[in-house]
């Protein structure tokens, strides 16, 4: 099978919008969160393998990661954390070490810029598998030999915890090299997801998430064997799911499927502007306690998503970045955010 990825595949968008709108609702703490932390992040990263271009030499390669991943993510964290230095009370010293790992995109601000360690973690691994892919491209079944190093790594990874939380890149990295070698090995989502094993797989995914607790950030994970399992269900039926809507058209699955293909289709802004969102909710709940923005500068406001809350967080990360996003694309600023890579 041909390494070169088609062009577009309309199932890849609509997939990626529904797995952005699952972490969004997680992130707003909505209801059964916890099912989706098993899946979400090892799905985008094997996505990301799926589409990995083997075909484009490592130079243009790094390149387009560094336009489209790394500059907005150093960008943006270090004019938050210039923020929080000028108007919050971050010391110089704090600040400078910040932004030192910020542009080895190996940490990132936490209080505004959360979200955004995917797009750090997303360019390192993708410039990493790249660059020894290039070096071993002479050796047979070179990416079988990438993906059992890069799984050697991840389990390396589980049992020694790396600092600024790269735990969890090395271990998300193991599912990139698995969606490459599932590319590699033939697999096509058209052809092998389909409703019924959709079913299958989410019964299997209920049952295996009993008794489970994930949380990739601090390296946490009830039982591992059940959380690769879970991760590869879960993107299974992410799959079979946008298979479904792109094959069984209706006036309403067609509708569905666009409004998620549109979703899929802006998810970088998504994962930068979502917390930023979330901190105006929480910047409204400090006024209605007397709260203040200075509260907010220094990451002492309390996101509080009980009562109710969560779902106007879960509203404000969906719409508020799509409406910013677009707003920073117009005009002579936009043209100048557009040019450097920024938006």
């Amino acid at each position: 099978m041909s390494s070169k990825p088609k062009e577009r595949y309309p199932y890849i968008d609509i997939a990626r919008g529904i797995c952005l709108i699952l972490v969004v609702w997680a992130h707003a703490k909505g209801p059964h969160s916890a099912y989706i932390y098993l899946f979400h992040m090892p799905f985008f990263f094997f996505l990301s393998g799926y589409l990995h271009n083997t075909e484009t030499e490592w130079k243009g390669f790094i390149q387009k990661r560094v336009k489209n991943y790394y500059i907005p993510f150093v960008f943006w964290n270090t004019v938050v954390t210039a923020g929080r230095f000028v108007f919050g009370n971050m010391k110089i010293g704090t600040a400078l070490r910040q932004v030192f790992w910020v542009l080895l995109a190996v940490e990132k601000d936490g209080k505004v810029m959360g979200a955004t360690w995917f797009l750090g973690a997303l360019f390192l691994v993708s410039a990493i598998y790249k660059l020894l892919e290039t070096a071993t491209k002479r050796t047979g079944q070179h990416h079988l030999i990438l993906c059992v190093f890069f799984v050697l790594a991840a389990v390396g990874a589980y049992y020694h915890k790396l600092p600024h939380m790269q735990s969890r890149t090395v271990i998300l990295a193991a599912f990139y090299a698995a969606g490459v070698l599932s590319r590699r090995l033939g697999f096509d989502p058209e052809k092998h997801c389909d409703p019924r094993a959709m079913l299958l797989a989410f019964a299997l995914f209920l049952w295996l998430r009993q008794g489970m607790h994930v949380n990739m950030g601090t390296n946490v994970y009830r039982t591992m064997p059940k959380f690769i399992l879970t991760s590869l269900l879960g993107t299974y039926i992410v799959l079979s799911l946008s298979v479904f809507l792109t094959k069984w058209f209706n006036v309403f699955t067609e509708n569905i499927g666009a409004l998620l293909g549109f979703i899929g289709r802006r998810g970088i802004d998504l994962v930068i502007w979502q917390f930023v969102a979330f901190w105006v909710i929480t910047t409204f709940q400090q006024f209605l306690k007397n709260g203040s923005f200075v509260e907010f500068m220094k990451g002492d406001a309390v996101q509080t998503t009980s009562g109710g809350w969560w779902f106007l967080y879960f509203l404000a990360g969906m719409i508020l970045p799509l409406l910013w996003t677009d707003l920073l694309r117009k005009g002579r600023l936009g043209a100048f955010l557009k040019k450097y890579h920024i938006v």
